[in-house]
């Protein structure tokens, strides 16, 4: 009895804080409520698809792989991945204005593609070959740093490698 009380005199107060929350905004978060986000629909859409399909799909199979496949299989996998996106690397290191970076990269996928056996193992780290990681977000960061932004796009399934990182748009 002595509960229901307390919670009958703390309840009227939490609710009346959370309705008064709401107007407490600043001049900058109303303005930023003015700026109008053309793809906030579709990217909202998307983001749940994409949460939904990580929820459902990949996150059960990614617990299984982890639980099931032995360490050393799942490090010689981890390897060759890595090893397939060197190129990539590379290519966008040259565009970063990095052509010794590059130069590594691509040494690090020829020595792992053949001594490593495809990849397999990373004889390429050990030679003091160091791996680097670089995507072409980062490259666009390089050409475009005085732009100061736009819209975003959230893309189906290519957005949930950065799912995890990312949270959902603030409702307006």
């Amino acid at each position: 009895m002595v509960q229901v009380r307390m919670l009958l005199k703390v309840i009227p107060v939490v609710l009346a804080t959370v309705l008064m929350s709401g107007c407490a905004t600043t001049t900058d978060e109303a303005e930023a409520a003015k700026v109008a986000d053309p793809l906030e629909i579709p990217n909202r859409f998307v983001f749940a698809f994409n949460r939904t399909l990580d929820t459902f799909i990949l996150r059960p199979v990614a617990v299984f792989y982890r639980d099931i496949v032995p360490k050393p299989v799942q490090d010689g996998t981890h390897n060759v991945l890595q090893n397939v996106g060197e190129p990539i690397t590379a290519i966008n290191e040259i565009l970063q204005g990095e052509p010794g970076r590059a130069g590594n990269s691509l040494a690090r996928f020829v020595i792992n593609s053949t001594i490593g056996i495809l990849g397999i193992f990373d004889v390429a780290k050990s030679m003091g070959l160091n791996p680097t990681k670089e995507d072409f977000g980062q490259t666009l960061g390089v050409w475009l740093k005085d732009y100061h932004g736009g819209p975003y796009l959230v893309l189906p399934i290519l957005g949930l490698i950065w799912l995890r990182r990312t949270r959902p748009p603030k409702a307006t």
